[in-house]
């Protein structure tokens, strides 16, 4: 799951999924127009745990080079999604969302309707996100294998030439071993994995 996602969902971004600060409402724990908590049926969405710290320093994470980062990963660079800010194609997607279940985001509902909006929050939040992440979770084990696996390629292979520029005569230069996209694959897999399921353990999924 992308930060992006969740710094959008809980309120954090100058684009927010209500116009309103909903922290009156019952089912919904919020500071200002920053979205905590939202239950409903008995379960609960935790948008506070991920989202806290430098760009949710809770969140399952795991270090690629710049050029895998770049790699088409993100939400907005895909052909189908609008050519804007990752932020503004979240936005948009949730806005749909949220007109289709008849979910007013620009004003607080009223004493009677409140339970309604609540559960309409609550599934248009896991619908946003449940839209998005089978899409992510491939763009990450279709787009980082290769040029990750081509970064430290290179890497090893820079440290052999200097390694043998600077080797005493007569010493053969240590040799690096090679890593291969399948390898990163498997690494992918398991990153993919680990989000997923802390992601339902925050009920975002």
């Amino acid at each position: 799951t992308q930060w992006l996602l969740l710094e959008y969902l809980a309120g954090l971004h100058e684009q927010k999924p209500l116009d309103f600060e909903p922290g009156d409402i019952p089912g919904v724990e919020a500071s200002g127009k920053r979205i905590e908590r939202i239950s409903s049926g008995g379960q609960t969405i935790d948008l506070k745990t991920p989202t806290e710290g430098y760009r949710g320093s809770a969140m399952p994470t795991f270090l690629i080079s710049r050029e895998a980062h770049v790699a088409h990963l993100h939400i907005g660079n895909h052909p189908d999604e609008l050519k804007d800010t990752p932020a503004k194609a979240v936005g948009e997607k949730f806005k749909a969302i949220a007109l289709d279940m008849d979910l007013d985001r620009t004003q607080a509902p009223a004493v009677e309707e409140q339970q309604r909006f609540v559960a309409a929050l609550f599934t248009a939040v896991r619908t946003t996100v449940g839209t998005y992440q089978p899409d992510l979770d491939k763009r990450v084990e279709n787009n980082v294998p290769d040029p990750e696996s081509e970064y430290y390629t290179r890497l090893a292979a820079e440290a052999e030439i200097q390694g043998e520029a600077s080797a005493t005569p007569g010493v053969v230069a240590k040799k690096y071993d090679r890593i291969t996209p399948a390898e990163v694959l498997e690494v992918c897999i398991k990153a993919v994995a680990h989000n997923r399921k802390q992601m339902k353990a925050w009920g975002v999924e």
